[in-house]
């Protein structure tokens, strides 16, 4: 799964640096999404996801996107929290 969890955050940094090129409104959402099913899935660190998140804010600040929060995950019963908590 540590591998699973670094591709994903990989491509959401290749997300946020994509989007960044365009002069439009910027905003990426479901950062976490990865985490939607964790009930289910094989042990995901947690400590992995939180030192890719940390990075992802930077990035944000940087490239000038924004992030949307969504409560949907908080509905789901494999998640349990917001995208992003």
């Amino acid at each position: 799964m540590e591998k699973v969890v670094d591709e994903y955050y990989n491509y959401i940094e290749e997300a946020i640096e994509w989007i960044s090129q365009f002069s439009i409104r910027k905003r990426i959402g479901h950062i976490n999404l990865i985490e939607k099913f964790k009930t289910v899935l094989p042990e995901i660190d947690e400590g992995q996801i939180k030192d890719r998140m940390e990075k992802i804010i930077p990035l944000l600040l940087r490239m000038n996107v924004g992030l949307d929060v969504n409560t949907a995950g908080l509905r789901v019963d494999t998640c349990g929290k917001a995208y992003v908590p």
